[in-house]
């Protein structure tokens, strides 16, 4: 699903809303330092498919701004 939601976050066909996003991970556990995790991941594949720094800062702000609905989601 990675790569749906990061062709959707590059302005992609399809498009995911917050809620979206927080429908899906809702009871998942994933906190902070999952998130985390999951950023710098991405960063590494990124840089070893030879992206350039400017667009992983592009990709990885858009994923940040999904932040707090994946958290979110699993707190209640």
């Amino acid at each position: 699903h990675q790569a749906a939601f990061l062709a959707a976050v590059m302005g992609g066909p399809q498009r995911h809303s917050h809620r979206d996003i927080a429908s899906a991970h809702h009871g998942l556990g994933v906190d902070p330092g999952d998130f985390e995790e999951m950023i710098g991941l991405l960063r590494t594949s990124l840089e070893r498919l030879e992206f350039e720094s400017g667009d992983i800062e592009v990709i990885t702000n858009r994923y940040y701004d999904y932040k707090a609905s994946v958290v979110r989601a699993n707190s209640s």
